[in-house]
């Protein structure tokens, strides 16, 4: 075997050993990539279920029979303060895909809550009816946010 023999194959295991590093490398930036995309899927969708608390306790403050309404307390003002919070939570570009069910559930409890807002059908919207909606849609990013984790 000559000097230019043992230098061809030693080069091409060389080279061989440096595709196969430059792959496993590829393959471990891949994987990076998949976990930041997860992790941010599951901090949009935990921001989405702040927001989805805060409605809902607002939504609790409603009286179930409008026609039975506390002293001093505006169904107006009430509402004014829910707004934003479907505002913010539909504006989110997590709530598409593989979650438009939980979106579909947010714009139902908002159509529920505009109906309500209206009060022009009988029987009238009750307020429960929204508040489970959106518990509902809690559910399901709970759930989503356990698969993502991978624990279920």
């Amino acid at each position: 075997m000559t000097a230019d023999s043992i230098i061809t194959i030693f080069g091409a295991i060389i080279t061989i050993a440096g595709a196969i590093f430059t792959l496993d490398q590829a393959r471990k930036a891949k994987d990076y990539s998949d976990q930041i995309k997860v992790d941010v899927e599951k901090v949009s969708l935990m921001r989405i279920t702040e927001s989805l608390y805060r409605c809902q306790e607002e939504v609790r403050k409603l009286p179930r029979d409008q026609t039975n309404i506390p002293r001093g307390f505006k169904i107006k003002d009430a509402l004014e303060r829910i707004w934003p919070h479907f505002d913010q939570i539909l504006s989110s570009h997590v709530l598409s895909g593989s979650n438009a069910a939980i979106r579909q559930k947010v714009l139902e409890a908002q159509g529920h809550l505009r109906t309500y807002e209206s009060n022009n059908t009988q029987p009238a919207i009750d307020p429960f009816d929204v508040q489970c909606l959106l518990q509902e849609s809690l559910s399901e990013i709970n759930s989503k946010v356990f698969k993502l984790d991978g624990k279920a």
